[in-house]
C-alpha cells in the first residue's frame, strides 16, 4: 500500500541515524548542563508569573491551571534555548576538529 508520512519518517530518521525532536528532548532534559540551565532560569525568575487579580481574577482551579500552562510553554522555550545553544556548541567543535577557523592548535 501506500506510505504514510510516518513511515517515511521512521526510514529518514533510521537512514540518516537521527533522532525525532521528541526523543532529543528526553536526551536533553536528563543532561546535568540542562540542569543547570533550568535551574538558572528560575533563579532569574524566568518562571515567575503574576496571578491574575481584580475583574481579570480566577478561581483557584483556573489560576493553577493558567499557572501550570505558562509553565510548560515557557520550559519548552528553554529545552528549545539550549538545544540551540548545544547544536551552536556542537558545530563551533565540528569546524575546531577540522582545522576551520583558526590555527587548529586553539585550547578552549
Amino acid at each position: 500500500g501506500p506510505l504514510t508520512l510516518t513511515d517515511l519518517t521512521t526510514v529518514a530518521l533510521s537512514t540518516l541515524n537521527a533522532k525525532s525532536r521528541i526523543e532529543a528532548e528526553r536526551e536533553v532534559v536528563q543532561d546535568p548542563l540542562f540542569e543547570s540551565f533550568i535551574h538558572a532560569a528560575g533563579e532569574k525568575g524566568f518562571f515567575t508569573e503574576k496571578k491574575l487579580s481584580g475583574k481579570d481574577a480566577l478561581s483557584p482551579e483556573e489560576e493553577d491551571l493558567r499557572q501550570r500552562l505558562l509553565y510548560e510553554n515557557k520550559y519548552r522555550k528553554v529545552v528549545a534555548k539550549f538545544r540551540s545553544k548545544l547544536a551552536v556548541r556542537e558545530e563551533q567543535l565540528m569546524l575546531h576538529n577540522n582545522g576551520v577557523g583558526g590555527g587548529g592548535m586553539n585550547v578552549g
